[in-house]
């Protein structure tokens, strides 16, 4: 019988060890956890128990990538050339800074974490199939 709990109790104590890690990595970071191909692994293991919102960029200019810069601010026509753009980062991470400011209770449910394509290469490769 102790055998059968210790074998239930160790994915409950590393996700424990997990989330810990996440709240400590998203607080050093004003709420955006920098991701590497194993915090994705973690982030998103299929036994966890929280959220998470994760952006996926290619920030390096040498990967001239414009919409990772940039989004729509409004407009009305999604097909109009003419639309107004801001930066889409600084917006990412403003949210996550708020959020970072919500009660522990409800914060430590849900992350914010940032993957550059320079960071996990591999991860861009398994969601693009």
């Amino acid at each position: 019988m102790k055998s059968l709990l210790a074998v239930f109790a160790v994915p409950f104590a590393v996700a424990a060890a997990s989330r810990d890690h996440l709240i400590q990595l998203s607080q050093a970071g004003n709420g955006v956890i920098k991701l590497n191909s194993t915090l994705f692994d973690v982030l998103t293991s299929p036994s966890r128990t929280w959220s998470a919102t994760v952006h996926l960029t290619a920030l390096d200019s040498k990967r001239r990538c414009l919409p990772c810069k940039l989004v729509p601010l409004y407009t009305h026509d999604l097909h109009s050339l003419d639309i107004p753009y801001r930066e889409f980062d600084p917006s990412y991470n403003a949210v996550a800074k708020a959020w970072s400011k919500v009660s522990q209770e409800h914060r430590d449910d849900h992350f914010f974490a940032t993957l550059d394509f320079d960071n996990g290469q591999d991860v861009f490769q398994k969601v693009r199939t």
